[in-house]
């Protein structure tokens, strides 16, 4: 953990060259990943989340400087470490010249970084891509406007986004969806297979329930069953009449031979 501009004194900017980790701002998380770049303009803290090592490089300008506020507004792009580490190592190598022309040599390499560090790449394209399925499963996002989105041509982003996630695009749409019914199911009890299909952008629910059987090799509806909640009871008291009682079968209770006679009461 480190306490980064406690006296609030710099803009900087921070870039991940290793591991993952978190920075805390005005009570907001922020998840650092490697090989992306971020904005500080307030007291901050760093926190490593991995067993990777951490290695951050910063930038700082302090905050009086002039066009601030246009500087904020510039996005960062994500470039692997093996391109902008190296830049970030010849300006620490460079910051401590004295002369006027070790200077104009530190500063134009700080131009270069800064241009390195804002340049839009494919992946960037492509990440924010992802985030957009993410966030939108349940718009019908056709591969044309995703690849007009990230200034591709239909082939290319495709391509594109396979190389990175290792599926197509609509693979990967119907992955989320999947996966979102998942939590719609385990956090709606009761929700209708109908309701999860249309909730994740599927108007059809057979065709739901065909890529939910095909993904996790159950139907919807047995998944639900499934995620009931179970009771199982081992006693000596008898508390399984009491269970009985209010209505309630385990589905387990050893010594109970009248409700389970085989296997010392446990059911098969």
């Amino acid at each position: 953990v480190e306490a980064i501009d406690e006296k609030h004194q710099f803009l900087s900017i921070i870039y991940i060259a290793s591991g993952e980790g978190l920075l805390l701002r005005k009570g907001e998380q922020t998840v650092l990943k490697e090989g992306k770049s971020y904005w500080m303009k307030e007291a901050s803290i760093l926190t490593s989340t991995s067993a990777k090592l951490l290695s951050v490089y910063r930038l700082s300008w302090l905050t009086e400087c002039e066009g601030q506020t246009s500087l904020l507004s510039v996005p960062l792009a994500e470039q692997q470490p093996a391109k902008i580490v190296p830049l970030w190592e010849e300006v620490i190598g460079l910051q401590s010249g004295k002369s006027f022309s070790e200077q104009c040599r530190f500063q134009t390499k700080i131009w270069e970084l800064l241009t390195a560090l804002t340049e839009s790449t494919e992946a960037d394209m492509i990440g924010k891509a992802i985030e957009m399925l993410r966030n939108h499963i349940a718009e019908p996002y056709s591969i044309t406007e995703l690849a007009e989105k990230a200034n591709m041509n239909p082939n290319s982003f495709s391509r594109a986004f396979r190389k990175r996630v290792g599926m197509s695009p609509k693979q990967f749409l119907n992955e989320e969806r999947m996966k979102a019914a998942k939590e719609l199911i385990l956090q709606n009890k009761g929700i209708t297979t109908k309701d999860v299909a249309f909730q994740i952008g599927l108007q059809d629910e057979f065709y739901f329930s065909r890529l939910f059987k095909k993904r996790e090799g159950v139907s919807p509806s047995f998944y639900m069953k499934r995620c009931k909640e179970r009771v199982a009871i081992v006693s000596q008291l008898f508390l399984q009449d009491h269970l009985l009682s209010l209505g309630i079968q385990p589905v387990a209770a050893p010594c109970y031979p009248s409700v389970y006679p085989a296997g010392r009461g446990l059911p098969t």
